[in-house]
């Protein structure tokens, strides 16, 4: 989780950092307060943006990241582990017999995971580098 989270740190800081340096202070005001807003919904409207813009965005980009590559290594370690343990069992020839297949079977189901597991772990890194691009961008232009 520590690297999900550092990434997600970083896209958080060089999205405020480029807010300020685009609109001044004023950004973390326009954050919390869209223009727009009545003005007896501006304390609930600012109390739900400074959560969802400010605390929500980082910890759910590194949550999402980390969740959807550790599922798949999570299932891969299951699936070998199990194929092992049906290849090496102590046992005599009948229970080689009987279990080996099923021991080949999940190796072989096992590396067909690690091939998912490589175009997840691609996916991933798409789809964080996107909303990392697209956060930024909303900093840069915030009326869009």
């Amino acid at each position: 989780m520590a690297l999900p989270l550092f990434l997600s740190l970083i896209t958080y800081f060089i999205f405020v950092f480029v807010g300020i340096k685009e609109e001044g202070f004023g950004y973390i005001s326009h954050l919390v307060w869209p223009p727009g807003v009545p003005v007896a919904l501006k304390p609930l409207v600012g109390v739900i943006e400074l959560v969802s813009v400010l605390l929500v965005r980082p910890f759910s980009l590194a949550v999402r990241l980390f969740a959807n590559l550790v599922a798949g290594h999570v299932m891969l370690s299951l699936l070998l582990a199990s194929a092992y343990f049906f290849l090496v069992q102590p046992g005599g020839a009948d229970y080689i017999l009987s279990k080996a297949p099923i021991g080949l079977a999940w190796f072989t189901l096992g590396l067909g995971i690690y091939g998912f597991e490589l175009i997840v772990s691609i996916l991933q890194a798409y789809i964080f580098t996107l909303l990392s691009a697209v956060y930024i961008q909303t900093s840069l232009h915030p009326e869009h």
